[in-house]
């Protein structure tokens, strides 16, 4: 018969189930609003860009994606999960922790396999791209990732974590919201990147 016995950090929640419970709420709540700031700052990317047309936040912390967007007509594995412009590492745990990774902007490409694209030249169009429209203290320190089904390109953020915490720290969530749409207008100039290999995917299929 299997033992089932609790660890020393899950005794310590037992001894002390009323607090935890009231904390486990809180932060649920501090969760839920962190998010409907980044969903504010979302709806005003597509008053900019009506185009893109889906989007995802992912309300989980283990995960380094945390705010998406893109268009329906972009290869996407996982349409709930598009192919598009990200923000990583700007989570609550990865912005409270320095031990973290830092915050990354990325263009991210992760199409079915119907879609018969060569990621390794996708990517290159993505990198290439780059040079042209981001600003140079951004594009000197773009990398980029390969795997079998996915391709991105990225690059970290100027601004610390502790900035981007402190926004959040001292309720400025203008500021938190303006500097989310910022880093998303950046991104916007890889629309038409991203549009071309759409068609270069649909012309495969003919």
């Amino acid at each position: 018969m299997k033992t089932h016995r609790f660890s020393d950090p899950e005794l310590y929640l037992l001894t002390n189930w009323p607090g935890a419970t009231l904390l486990e709420e809180s932060m649920k709540a501090v969760r839920k609003k962190y998010d409907a700031m980044l969903a504010s700052a979302l709806d005003k990317v597509t008053q900019r860009h009506k185009e893109l047309d889906c989007r995802a936040i992912e309300n989980r912390d283990k995960w380094k994606f945390k705010v998406g967007i893109g268009k329906r007509s972009w290869p996407s594995m996982y349409p709930t999960w598009p192919s598009g412009l990200w923000l990583g590492c700007v989570g609550l745990r990865h912005l409270a922790s320095e031990d973290a990774d830092v915050p990354y902007a990325c263009v991210w490409l992760n199409p079915p396999k119907s879609a018969d694209l060569h990621l390794e030249d996708s990517v290159e169009q993505l990198r290439a791209a780059a040079t042209t429209i981001l600003p140079q203290e951004h594009w000197k320190d773009v990398g980029q990732t390969v795997k079998k089904d996915q391709v991105d390109i990225w690059y970290p953020l100027r601004e610390p974590r502790a900035k981007i915490l402190g926004m959040i720290l001292n309720n400025q969530s203008h500021d938190l919201i303006d500097f989310i749409v910022a880093q998303f207008e950046t991104l916007s100039g890889f629309i038409p990147v991203m549009d071309e290999i759409a068609r270069s995917c649909k012309r495969a299929k003919k």
